[in-house]
């Protein structure tokens, strides 16, 4: 996932975000995604949401 703060917010925290290990540019950052995590949760939204006809449960 890559957040942008501007390129004031990468300067600003650099250090912190090298210290976090996330790549970056003068402009964003990126932080790594544990994709087989989101993977499972999307699947069971698309099992649990099965039937609705909005987007957020009630």
């Amino acid at each position: 996932m890559s957040v942008s703060p501007e390129e004031i917010g990468i300067s600003q925290f650099a250090d912190a975000i090298a210290q976090a290990g996330y790549s970056a540019t003068k402009g964003l950052f990126r932080i790594p995604v544990h994709y087989e995590l989101l993977k499972q949760m999307i699947e069971f939204n698309i099992q649990d949401k099965e039937g609705y006809s909005t987007f957020w449960r009630k």
